[in-house]
Protein backbone atom coordinates (compact mmCIF):
# COMPACT_ATOMS: atom_id res chain seq x y z
CA UNK A 1 0.00 0.00 0.00
CA UNK A 2 1.51 3.59 -0.87
CA UNK A 3 2.60 5.61 1.47
CA UNK A 4 0.32 8.85 1.77
CA UNK A 5 2.57 11.74 1.72
CA UNK A 6 1.59 15.33 3.33
CA UNK A 7 -0.76 16.99 1.32
CA UNK A 8 -0.06 20.22 0.06
CA UNK A 9 -2.47 23.15 1.64
CA UNK A 10 -4.17 25.18 -1.03
CA UNK A 11 -3.77 29.10 -0.48
CA UNK A 12 -7.59 30.48 -0.79
CA UNK A 13 -8.63 33.28 -2.81
CA UNK A 14 -8.36 35.57 0.21
CA UNK A 15 -5.01 34.50 1.04
CA UNK A 16 -3.80 35.33 -2.28
CA UNK A 17 -5.78 38.66 -1.93
CA UNK A 18 -3.78 39.23 1.29
CA UNK A 19 -0.49 38.40 0.03
CA UNK A 20 -1.32 40.95 -3.48
CA UNK A 21 -2.64 43.40 -0.46
CA UNK A 22 0.68 43.45 0.62
CA UNK A 23 2.50 44.38 -1.76
CA UNK A 24 4.49 41.17 -2.86
CA UNK A 25 4.29 40.59 -6.48
CA UNK A 26 8.08 39.21 -6.98
CA UNK A 27 6.83 35.75 -4.88
CA UNK A 28 3.49 35.52 -5.64
CA UNK A 29 5.20 35.58 -9.78
CA UNK A 30 7.23 32.76 -8.19
CA UNK A 31 4.73 30.54 -6.98
CA UNK A 32 2.34 30.35 -9.80
CA UNK A 33 5.54 29.79 -12.27
CA UNK A 34 6.52 27.00 -10.06
CA UNK A 35 2.82 25.59 -10.05
CA UNK A 36 2.43 26.08 -13.72
CA UNK A 37 5.71 23.68 -14.17
CA UNK A 38 4.09 21.04 -12.84
CA UNK A 39 0.99 21.19 -14.48
CA UNK A 40 2.25 21.43 -17.73
CA UNK A 41 4.92 18.62 -17.19
CA UNK A 42 2.52 16.29 -15.50
CA UNK A 43 0.31 13.48 -17.47
CA UNK A 44 -1.76 13.61 -14.75
CA UNK A 45 -3.11 17.01 -15.42
CA UNK A 46 -6.58 17.27 -15.98
CA UNK A 47 -9.31 19.67 -16.88
CA UNK A 48 -9.90 20.23 -12.88
CA UNK A 49 -6.62 21.15 -12.29
CA UNK A 50 -7.12 24.33 -14.01
CA UNK A 51 -9.72 25.02 -11.28
CA UNK A 52 -8.40 23.84 -8.76
CA UNK A 53 -4.17 23.13 -9.30
CA UNK A 54 -3.59 22.11 -5.55
CA UNK A 55 -6.03 19.36 -5.33
CA UNK A 56 -3.99 16.06 -6.20
CA UNK A 57 -4.96 12.76 -4.90
CA UNK A 58 -2.81 10.83 -2.56
CA UNK A 59 -1.88 8.36 -5.60
CA UNK A 60 -1.41 10.78 -8.22
CA UNK A 61 0.85 12.95 -6.05
CA UNK A 62 2.81 9.70 -5.49
CA UNK A 63 3.50 8.58 -9.04
CA UNK A 64 4.35 12.05 -9.83
CA UNK A 65 6.93 11.89 -7.07
CA UNK A 66 8.17 8.63 -9.15
CA UNK A 67 8.45 10.16 -12.73
CA UNK A 68 9.70 13.27 -11.48
CA UNK A 69 11.79 12.60 -8.76
CA UNK A 70 13.96 16.02 -9.02
CA UNK A 71 10.94 17.88 -7.81
CA UNK A 72 10.13 17.54 -4.85
CA UNK A 73 6.57 18.15 -3.35
CA UNK A 74 6.28 21.27 -1.09
CA UNK A 75 6.35 20.39 2.80
CA UNK A 76 3.91 21.86 4.57
CA UNK A 77 2.60 20.40 7.92
CA UNK A 78 0.89 22.06 10.44
CA UNK A 79 4.21 22.75 12.45
CA UNK A 80 5.54 23.95 9.69
CA UNK A 81 5.31 27.02 7.17
CA UNK A 82 4.75 27.36 3.36
CA UNK A 83 7.54 28.93 1.25
CA UNK A 84 5.56 31.91 0.75
CA UNK A 85 4.50 32.35 4.51
CA UNK A 86 8.42 32.41 5.08
CA UNK A 87 9.46 34.65 1.95
CA UNK A 88 6.75 36.73 3.05
CA UNK A 89 7.37 36.92 6.79
CA UNK A 90 11.25 37.79 5.56
CA UNK A 91 10.15 40.57 3.19
CA UNK A 92 8.25 41.49 6.01
CA UNK A 93 10.83 41.68 8.53
CA UNK A 94 13.39 43.50 5.87
CA UNK A 95 10.49 45.70 5.21
CA UNK A 96 10.39 46.76 9.27
CA UNK A 97 14.18 46.84 9.39
CA UNK A 98 14.01 49.32 6.59
CA UNK A 99 11.28 51.45 8.22
CA UNK A 100 12.80 51.84 11.66
CA UNK A 101 16.28 53.66 11.28
CA UNK A 102 14.21 56.20 9.72
CA UNK A 103 12.07 56.28 12.43
CA UNK A 104 14.99 56.05 15.37
CA UNK A 105 16.26 58.57 13.68
CA UNK A 106 13.73 61.06 13.51
CA UNK A 107 12.60 60.41 17.74
CA UNK A 108 16.61 61.01 18.58
CA UNK A 109 17.18 63.93 16.32
CA UNK A 110 18.95 66.33 18.78
CA UNK A 111 18.51 70.31 17.70
CA UNK A 112 21.14 72.55 19.95
CA UNK A 113 19.61 75.75 19.52
CA UNK A 114 16.56 74.73 21.60
CA UNK A 115 19.48 74.25 24.26
CA UNK A 116 20.85 77.51 23.35
CA UNK A 117 17.21 79.05 23.88
CA UNK A 118 16.20 77.37 27.36
CA UNK A 119 20.13 78.61 28.85
CA UNK A 120 19.38 82.75 27.31
CA UNK A 121 15.81 81.93 29.05
CA UNK A 122 17.66 80.91 32.75
CA UNK A 123 20.33 83.65 32.21
CA UNK A 124 17.51 85.95 31.54
CA UNK A 125 15.03 84.90 34.56
CA UNK A 126 18.43 85.27 37.23
CA UNK A 127 19.58 88.54 35.42
CA UNK A 128 16.10 89.91 35.94
CA UNK A 129 15.51 88.51 39.45
CA UNK A 130 18.67 90.25 40.70
CA UNK A 131 17.70 93.66 39.32
CA UNK A 132 14.39 93.46 41.44
CA UNK A 133 16.23 92.45 44.22
CA UNK A 134 18.34 95.57 44.17
CA UNK A 135 15.55 97.76 43.38
CA UNK A 136 13.97 96.80 46.30
CA UNK A 137 17.12 97.24 48.65
CA UNK A 138 17.01 101.23 47.50
CA UNK A 139 20.86 100.26 45.49
CA UNK A 140 22.29 100.15 42.24
CA UNK A 141 25.71 98.91 40.86
CA UNK A 142 26.68 102.68 41.06
CA UNK A 143 25.64 103.33 44.97
CA UNK A 144 27.16 99.91 45.62
CA UNK A 145 30.94 101.33 44.57
CA UNK A 146 30.27 104.20 46.56
CA UNK A 147 29.54 102.35 49.75
CA UNK A 148 30.68 104.03 53.04
CA UNK A 149 32.78 102.66 55.58
CA UNK A 150 33.33 104.15 58.89
CA UNK A 151 35.54 101.54 60.85
CA UNK A 152 37.73 104.27 61.35
CA UNK A 153 35.59 105.03 64.75
CA UNK A 154 36.33 101.78 65.92
CA UNK A 155 39.90 102.60 66.11
CA UNK A 156 38.97 106.17 67.90
CA UNK A 157 38.71 104.29 71.00
CA UNK A 158 42.31 103.55 71.56
CA UNK A 159 42.24 107.59 71.59
CA UNK A 160 39.50 107.84 74.08
CA UNK A 161 39.30 104.50 76.47
CA UNK A 162 37.67 106.06 79.31
CA UNK A 163 34.42 105.51 76.92
CA UNK A 164 31.20 103.49 76.65
CA UNK A 165 32.52 101.09 73.39
CA UNK A 166 29.11 101.04 72.58
CA UNK A 167 29.12 104.74 71.61
CA UNK A 168 31.88 104.50 68.69
CA UNK A 169 29.85 101.63 67.50
CA UNK A 170 27.39 103.41 67.45
CA UNK A 171 28.59 106.09 65.47
CA UNK A 172 29.75 103.72 62.74
CA UNK A 173 26.41 102.16 62.06
CA UNK A 174 24.73 105.25 62.48
CA UNK A 175 26.19 107.03 59.47
CA UNK A 176 26.90 103.76 57.18
CA UNK A 177 23.14 102.92 57.98
CA UNK A 178 21.79 106.24 55.81
CA UNK A 179 23.94 106.44 53.59
CA UNK A 180 24.35 102.37 52.74
CA UNK A 181 20.62 101.66 53.65
CA UNK A 182 18.50 104.17 54.05
CA UNK A 183 19.03 107.42 52.48
CA UNK A 184 15.91 109.13 53.41
CA UNK A 185 16.74 109.65 57.06
CA UNK A 186 19.20 111.37 59.58
CA UNK A 187 21.45 110.52 62.18
CA UNK A 188 21.53 112.74 65.35
CA UNK A 189 24.11 112.29 68.48
CA UNK A 190 23.94 114.04 71.12
CA UNK A 191 27.05 114.01 74.02
CA UNK A 192 27.27 115.68 77.09
CA UNK A 193 29.73 115.94 80.11
CA UNK A 194 31.23 118.10 82.87
CA UNK A 195 34.41 118.49 81.04
CA UNK A 196 33.93 121.41 78.04
CA UNK A 197 37.57 120.47 76.66
CA UNK A 198 36.67 117.36 76.38
CA UNK A 199 33.28 117.74 74.63
CA UNK A 200 35.44 120.06 72.13
CA UNK A 201 38.13 117.76 71.73
CA UNK A 202 35.89 114.41 70.72
CA UNK A 203 33.89 116.22 68.43
CA UNK A 204 36.55 117.55 66.13
CA UNK A 205 38.07 113.72 66.08
CA UNK A 206 34.61 112.15 65.42
CA UNK A 207 33.77 115.16 62.48
CA UNK A 208 36.92 114.32 60.82
CA UNK A 209 36.32 110.73 60.74
CA UNK A 210 32.73 111.53 59.39
CA UNK A 211 34.01 114.24 57.08
CA UNK A 212 36.31 111.31 55.67
CA UNK A 213 33.87 108.54 55.63
CA UNK A 214 31.10 109.95 53.68
CA UNK A 215 33.52 111.93 51.88
CA UNK A 216 32.66 115.23 52.56
CA UNK A 217 35.15 118.42 50.93
CA UNK A 218 33.06 120.89 52.77
CA UNK A 219 33.24 122.06 56.27
CA UNK A 220 30.72 121.19 58.94
CA UNK A 221 28.26 124.18 60.46
CA UNK A 222 29.76 124.73 63.41
CA UNK A 223 26.75 126.74 65.77
CA UNK A 224 27.30 127.56 69.14
CA UNK A 225 24.65 129.18 72.02
CA UNK A 226 25.28 132.63 70.50
CA UNK A 227 25.33 132.45 66.92
CA UNK A 228 21.40 131.01 67.47
CA UNK A 229 20.56 133.44 70.45
CA UNK A 230 20.72 136.52 67.56
CA UNK A 231 17.60 138.38 68.10
CA UNK A 232 16.57 138.28 64.31
CA UNK A 233 16.43 134.94 65.47
CA UNK A 234 14.48 135.01 68.39
CA UNK A 235 11.57 136.70 66.61
CA UNK A 236 11.17 134.64 64.07
CA UNK A 237 13.09 130.98 64.62
CA UNK A 238 11.70 130.00 61.26
CA UNK A 239 14.72 131.86 60.18
CA UNK A 240 17.16 129.32 61.11
CA UNK A 241 15.25 126.82 59.13
CA UNK A 242 15.53 129.31 56.13
CA UNK A 243 19.47 130.20 56.79
CA UNK A 244 21.01 126.58 57.49
CA UNK A 245 19.09 124.18 55.78
CA UNK A 246 20.48 124.91 52.13
CA UNK A 247 23.78 124.76 54.13
CA UNK A 248 23.58 121.50 55.39
CA UNK A 249 22.66 120.04 52.62
CA UNK A 250 25.89 120.79 50.76
CA UNK A 251 28.01 120.20 53.48
CA UNK A 252 25.90 117.25 55.55
CA UNK A 253 27.18 117.89 59.08
CA UNK A 254 26.06 120.32 61.65
CA UNK A 255 27.80 121.12 65.13
CA UNK A 256 25.65 122.55 67.63
CA UNK A 257 27.55 123.15 70.85
CA UNK A 258 26.04 123.57 74.32
CA UNK A 259 22.08 123.40 72.98
CA UNK A 260 21.03 123.72 76.53
CA UNK A 261 22.06 127.16 76.46
CA UNK A 262 19.59 128.07 73.48
CA UNK A 263 16.93 130.33 74.35
CA UNK A 264 13.58 128.61 74.25
CA UNK A 265 12.59 130.82 71.82
CA UNK A 266 14.67 129.93 69.47
CA UNK A 267 15.22 125.99 70.55
CA UNK A 268 11.69 124.87 68.72
CA UNK A 269 13.44 125.57 65.16
CA UNK A 270 15.87 122.76 65.51
CA UNK A 271 13.21 120.23 65.65
CA UNK A 272 13.11 119.97 61.90
CA UNK A 273 16.84 119.45 61.67
CA UNK A 274 16.46 116.92 64.58
CA UNK A 275 13.51 114.94 63.45
CA UNK A 276 14.72 111.25 62.22
CA UNK A 277 11.60 110.08 60.73
CA UNK A 278 10.80 112.98 58.53
CA UNK A 279 14.35 114.97 58.72
CA UNK A 280 14.54 119.18 56.92
CA UNK A 281 17.98 117.47 54.75
CA UNK A 282 18.32 113.58 54.40
CA UNK A 283 21.82 112.17 55.36
CA UNK A 284 22.37 114.80 57.25
CA UNK A 285 24.43 114.27 60.41
CA UNK A 286 23.72 116.59 63.68
CA UNK A 287 26.22 116.40 66.98
CA UNK A 288 24.96 118.32 69.90
CA UNK A 289 26.94 119.08 72.93
CA UNK A 290 25.93 119.81 76.36
CA UNK A 291 27.87 120.70 79.61
CA UNK A 292 26.54 119.53 82.56
CA UNK A 293 27.25 120.94 85.99
CA UNK A 294 28.10 116.80 87.43
CA UNK A 295 27.85 113.53 86.51
CA UNK A 296 24.78 112.05 86.62
CA UNK A 297 23.39 109.82 88.87
CA UNK A 298 21.51 106.51 87.69
CA UNK A 299 20.50 106.22 83.93
CA UNK A 300 22.58 108.97 82.12
CA UNK A 301 19.66 109.57 79.87
CA UNK A 302 17.29 110.27 82.41
CA UNK A 303 19.88 112.41 83.52
CA UNK A 304 20.17 114.40 80.44
CA UNK A 305 16.55 115.05 79.97
CA UNK A 306 15.43 116.22 83.45
CA UNK A 307 18.49 118.79 82.48
CA UNK A 308 17.23 119.86 79.32
CA UNK A 309 13.29 120.30 81.05
CA UNK A 310 14.47 122.50 83.25
CA UNK A 311 16.39 124.50 80.56
CA UNK A 312 13.27 124.80 78.55
CA UNK A 313 10.67 125.14 81.25
CA UNK A 314 8.83 127.64 80.01
CA UNK A 315 7.97 126.07 76.60
CA UNK A 316 4.61 124.40 76.15
CA UNK A 317 4.61 120.55 76.85
CA UNK A 318 3.52 119.34 73.83
CA UNK A 319 6.71 121.16 72.22
CA UNK A 320 9.28 120.58 74.46
CA UNK A 321 8.62 116.82 75.28
CA UNK A 322 8.85 115.67 71.38
CA UNK A 323 11.83 118.17 70.88
CA UNK A 324 14.02 116.63 73.75
CA UNK A 325 13.02 113.32 72.69
CA UNK A 326 14.64 114.18 69.05
CA UNK A 327 17.83 115.76 70.79
CA UNK A 328 18.28 112.50 72.70
CA UNK A 329 17.87 109.55 69.86
CA UNK A 330 21.58 109.16 70.43
CA UNK A 331 22.96 110.02 73.66
CA UNK A 332 26.29 109.69 75.60
CA UNK A 333 27.74 110.75 78.16
CA UNK A 334 31.67 111.56 78.06
CA UNK A 335 33.64 110.14 81.06
CA UNK A 336 36.18 112.77 82.00
CA UNK A 337 39.48 111.49 81.83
Amino acid sequence: MPSKSPERRSNSPLETKNLRSRNVPALQNIRIKRRRSIRDNSPYANSEDDNNENNFSPSSKTKAEKLYPDISPLKNSNNSESDDEIHFKFDEKIIERQKTPAVEKESSTFNPWSLLIVLAIVIALIAGYKVMQKGVNGTSLKSQSNTVDCSQFITLEKRFPNQDHKLFKALKTGIESIYNRDQSKNSVFTFFSTDQQLLNAFTSEIVKITRKCINQTYDPINLTNIDLNRERFQKDYTLVINDFKEELTKRSIMIINNVDRISSKVVPSLHAFADTYNPLVAKSLIYMTVKVPQEPEGKHINYIHKHLQEQWIDLDYNIREPLITRFLDQTFFLYPV
